[in-house]
């Protein structure tokens, strides 16, 4: 679930016609939209399955540059249909292994839309 969401550009500035949405107005779909059109996004996920890593309701920063993903990096991805905030565990050619901060495998997946790059109260 998402609480609150905003878009930057990749320099940093404000999206045209975007600014804070509320909670209700974007879901991970859009989310992933953003992030295909080389936009930042700021997002508030809910759930306890990244702690400690990230509590529920943290600020997340997500950028579009994923060229360079490596295991350990949380990413914003989709894996068998789900939307997922995880952890990259493990990298063959394309393809990345999706897993929780509690050892929970989601599976594999090619659909990458974002990295998280900061996180914040």
């Amino acid at each position: 679930m998402v609480v609150a969401a905003s878009s930057k550009d990749v320099r940093g500035n404000q999206s045209r016609g975007s600014s804070t949405l509320p909670p209700s107005a974007m879901n991970w779909q859009q989310i992933s939209e953003m992030l295909k059109q080389r936009r930042e996004v700021k997002i508030r996920p809910r759930g306890n399955s990244m702690t400690p890593r990230i509590k529920s309701g943290q600020l997340l920063t997500l950028t579009p540059n994923i060229d360079h993903v490596k295991i350990g990096d949380i990413v914003f991805c989709r894996v068998k249909g789900n939307y997922y905030v995880h952890l990259v565990t493990a990298i063959d050619g394309k393809r990345f292994q999706i897993s929780n901060n509690h050892g929970h495998i989601n599976g594999w997946t090619r659909t990458v839309f974002g990295k998280v790059i900061k996180i914040e109260e």
